[in-house]
């Protein structure tokens, strides 16, 4: 009898309204691994005296889902999970349309909320039976450069305890969900980094990065994720437990005065600079293409580094910390760390 392979398997998600109780899932979702999904009951054992043997023991809490979600980044069907770590998307708007209005490109302007309060269902169809977690908080994510030069996302998840014959979500419910594409990556090609001094004029495009060999983005909030309570055996619903931080790491290609003695000089006061980043991707219609572009008004310098090591290239490296903005600089009409701009062909609030 032939096996299972993961070709066979397939995932969706849904936002869900109430921790511990699934949603029936509305989207499938390209995901590389279902590590970390299982159920982790932890067997107590009786170790009282008396005894010459342990006899078999009894199931106490089940330990919270952390896993790490590593994906593609995609411009579609991980637009969701990524406003979610960033707490509030607001409805979209018409960018352009075509062809009847069949081929619409639509804005999602996704702004950092005081608390993440968004979580979600996710199903995977396994064949022989379905995973479901019914409750799921993204607590932030790490967006780098992968393989090839496509870029990589790892979301830190929050799951309260996997199912494994629910009726909310059954193999016909994970295949009726939208169907993800395929395609429509993010590539560092596809890439562009600008920054310049916080009270410098509007970034423009002689403000490029183009030495910008590797860049990773972080977000994360603090989440209280482990609190049991009584009357039942998983977790209550993690909430906020400190300071979100939003770290940017930059490695340069080449030591230049772009990337040594100028931002050298700025560690000494931990200058503050501005930058955003942007992709751009296949087209929508025959106007308007995928594209997705972080906005970081207040971009603190914190760590700088230039190691030399025998007669190769030097390559800096200089680590950011998103912060609030004292007043919102040239361009950019807002002072939160970061703002993120989503451009797909996703009609729906990210969120609702």
């Amino acid at each position: 009898m032939a096996g299972r392979t993961g070709r066979e398997f397939a995932a969706a998600f849904a936002l869900c309204n109430t921790w511990g109780t699934p949603a029936s899932v509305t989207r499938q979702l390209l995901i590389n691994s279902t590590d970390g999904f299982d159920q982790m009951p932890q067997v107590v054992d009786d170790e009282a005296i008396n005894q010459t043997f342990l006899q078999a023991g009894e199931v106490g809490d089940f330990t919270p889902h952390t896993p790490k979600m590593a994906m593609q980044m995609r411009y579609e069907d991980l637009d969701s999970f990524v406003a979610a770590a960033h707490g509030s998307a607001a409805n979209p708007t018409v960018v352009s349309s075509q062809a009847a209005a069949s081929l619409v490109a639509y804005q999602h302007v996704v702004d950092l909320a005081p608390a993440l309060t968004k979580f979600f269902t996710l199903a995977v169809d396994m064949v022989q039976y379905v995973l479901e977690v019914p409750s799921m908080k993204i607590a932030g994510y790490t967006l780098r450069v992968g393989d090839n030069g496509r870029m990589m996302v790892e979301f830190d998840a929050i799951g309260n305890k996997s199912n494994y014959t629910s009726t909310t979500n059954t193999r016909s419910t994970v295949a009726g969900a939208r169907r993800a594409q395929l395609g429509n990556r993010l590539f560092r090609k596809n890439g562009k980094f600008r920054m310049n001094v916080q009270g410098a004029s509007a970034l423009a495009d002689s403000d490029e990065v183009k030495i910008a060999k590797e860049i990773v983005l972080g977000t994360g909030a603090p989440m209280a994720g482990d609190d049991f309570v009584f009357n039942q055996d998983y977790i209550i619903e993690p909430d906020d437990n400190g300071f979100p931080e939003f770290p940017v790491e930059v490695t340069f290609a080449r030591m230049n005065s772009q990337s040594a003695n100028s931002l050298a000089i700025a560690l000494e006061t931990a200058k503050v600079f501005k930058a955003d980043w942007t992709f751009t991707g296949p087209y929508i219609n025959s106007t308007t293409q995928r594209q997705l572009t972080y906005e970081m008004p207040a971009l603190q310098l914190r760590n700088f580094r230039a190691v030399a090591a025998g007669a190769q290239q030097v390559r800096p490296q200089a680590t950011f910390h998103c912060k609030l903005a004292a007043s919102s600089p040239a361009g950019m009409a807002f002072v939160e760390p970061i703002k993120l701009t989503i451009i797909n062909a996703n009609s729906a609030n990210l969120l609702a």
